[in-house]
């Protein structure tokens, strides 16, 4: 009974899915094995996602609290400080947890909520997902006078997962990574391959919505991403954090002062920053952004480095409202909305994945042959990418890449890889009749429209852009962007 409880548990708790650590479930259907990504780029599920890409998963979070243990025990090495004195410091120094409520909700009705505490500097990821196992594709293995198709069996999720990271501010709030992933799935058809030697792929429908951000929060502050009613509806995402601002520095002796600051140690400028402060007196610091002043304008040289800290932090809102324009009558307009950190880029994709078979590659030996097909996943909706920054003059500018793509499968038609061969006797030995082989290939058709460029917001904060879209929308047809930009 007590394991039959414990395994619904498991179950029911955020994050219980199989998957690597602190990353949202994957939008593309993806090959995994024991919750790790199985990397083959000739399968279709090689990526994780549409555009997503946290900052954690190539950097890893670093910020380490054995980093700080390491940096205090040099110090009392040098200074000659007592154990217990020593050990306050320890208690003193230790990062608190972060606080965080969070709600998501999708179409209107909440898919995700909770209230967790996360330590920082660790990516965490809150999950509530399904799980199906599916074909995703297939390899081939061959020899002398055999051939045979090895499935290759992966999954496609859906449902909802955030994944957070908070790196402390001193003296004003957290800098806060969000990766956000709600997928829904449609039903699977079946994928007319016209192969003999192969049967059963279904054909994997995915729609999905996808968001990546940075940006700083003070306590019980409320951050809102918005995005708009495009591949599995309107996502909306509320959180807040719930804890005390983190101390600006921290004074251990009457010549020492500590601070921590991960978010400057991760700009390519942090040594200048150490150099700077060097300057005014000795130091001793980490790649992880903690730093103990030494001197007597340790205090004063650590209150200077926390306004750097802050000020680096600069907030921005962005929103985005999209509008089609048909013989010059205007369409429904679809808007999403974002709050971010001037300098870090906003990431989005929304709209429906699904895969087609698009090419085979063959495999040969003596005597025999077989097909080996190869799957695209293949994207229709709208994705891209933000980053901005407030220039010089006052007036913000906005480097942007988006794409809207529409793809049609148009249906498929027959090729043929081989003719038939009637069976002879050669220097190999005797070869077998072979059949011909006529296949299917499908033929989608995509269509794109691409806004890339760096634009400035005018004196109210807006960039306007309009294109005709008649290869994605048709005839007659134009697209506008509105951004609407603002520094806080």
């Amino acid at each position: 009974m007590l394991y039959t409880s414990l395994a619904i548990c498991a179950f029911l708790s955020p994050g219980a899915i199989a998957q690597e650590p602190a990353l949202p479930h994957p939008s593309l259907p993806v090959c995994d094995r024991d919750g790790k990504l199985f990397i083959d780029e000739g399968v279709a599920g090689y990526g994780r996602w549409v555009a997503l890409q946290p900052g954690w998963l190539e950097r890893g979070t670093d910020t380490a609290d054995d980093s700080r243990l390491s940096l205090l025990s040099r110090v009392v090495a040098s200074e000659g400080v007592s154990e217990s004195i020593h050990k306050l410091w320890m208690d003193d120094t230790a990062p608190q947890p972060v606080v965080v409520n969070y709600r998501i909700l999708a179409s209107g009705k909440e898919v995700l909520t909770g209230r967790e505490s996360v330590p920082l500097g660790k990516a965490i990821a809150l999950s509530d997902c399904r799980r199906l196992s599916e074909i995703l594709d297939f390899n081939v293995e061959i020899a002398s006078g055999s051939g045979i198709l090895d499935p290759v069996v992966g999954h496609q999720y859906r449902g909802t997962s955030l994944a957070l990271e908070f790196l402390p501010i001193p003296g004003l709030g957290w800098q806060a990574e969000v990766a956000l992933v709600h997928s829904t799935t449609a039903p699977s058809e079946p994928l007319d391959d016209g192969y003999a030697q192969m049967d059963g792929k279904m054909r994997l429908i995915e729609h999905v919505a996808e968001c990546g951000l940075t940006t700083a929060m003070k306590p019980n502050e409320v951050r809102q991403v918005e995005l708009a009613n495009l591949g599995p509806g309107k996502v909306v995402l509320e959180f807040k954090i719930e804890s005390a601002a983190p101390a600006g520095s921290i004074v251990l002796g009457d010549k020492l002062a500590m601070i921590s600051v991960p978010t400057l140690a991760r700009l390519a400028s942090w040594s200048n920053y150490l150099d700077c402060w060097e300057a005014s007196t000795s130091l001793w610091s980490n790649s992880e952004g903690f730093v103990i002043f030494d001197g007597e304008k340790a205090l004063a040289t650590a209150q200077a480095a926390v306004a750097s800290a802050m000020a680096e932090a600069q907030p921005f809102s962005l929103s985005l409202s999209v509008q089609t324009i048909e013989d010059g009558v205007e369409g429904e307009v679809s808007q999403l909305a974002w709050n971010a950190l001037q300098g870090m880029p906003i990431t989005f994709a929304q709209g429906t994945v699904r895969d087609a078979l698009t090419d085979w590659d063959v495999e040969v030996a003596s005597v025999s042959r077989v097909a080996d097909p190869y799957f695209e996943n293949l994207f229709s909706g709208a994705q891209g990418q933000f980053n901005g920054r407030r220039r010089a003059d006052g007036k913000i500018e906005v480097d942007l890449d988006i794409k809207f793509s529409v793809v049609e499968l148009l249906g498929s038609r027959q090729i043929r890889l081989a003719a038939a061969t009637s069976g002879e006797v050669g220097y190999d030995g005797k070869v077998p009749a072979s059949p011909a082989q006529d296949l299917a290939i499908e033929t989608p058709e995509v269509a794109e429209l691409k806004f890339q460029g760096t634009y400035v917001a005018d004196d109210n904060g807006r960039i306007v852009l309009v294109r005709s879209a008649t290869s994605l929308l048709g005839e007659a047809t134009r697209l506008r962007l509105v951004l609407q930009v603002s520094a806080e």
